[in-house]
């Protein structure tokens, strides 16, 4: 018997510095929202101009979000704001955020339609 069922893949981003208790429960619950969890993960350069100075660098933050083992995938220097394109380009289905959502540089939500 062939499974018909659709893989469903949800993708979620940030800048994963200093990682904690909340950025692993931020993506055991992503990954609890579906079969494949994609996590964007933004350059330094993104960081710095939106948030400020990051304290580890993106190859440092790029392999310790790889360790987490609710991760099946990381795109490495998603954009910091998150658009359709984004997520089509991942062929994700579901957007998830935690509840501190933050505003880019020009004082704009981080998710755009």
């Amino acid at each position: 018997m062939v499974n018909d069922k659709k893989q469903v893949r949800v993708w979620c981003d940030g800048c994963y510095d200093i990682m904690h208790f909340g950025h692993a429960n931020q993506l055991r619950q992503a990954k609890a929202m579906g079969d494949y969890l994609i996590v964007g993960v933004h350059t330094d350069e993104e960081v710095r101009r939106n948030k400020g100075p990051p304290v580890l660098t993106e190859q440092e933050r790029y392999k310790m979000v790889r360790s987490v083992k609710w991760v099946d995938e990381v795109v490495e220097g998603s954009p910091y704001v998150t658009e359709l394109e984004t997520m089509d380009n991942n062929g994700a289905e579901f957007c998830v955020h935690g509840d501190d959502i933050t505003l880019s540089a020009d004082a704009q939500t981080l998710i755009r339609l």
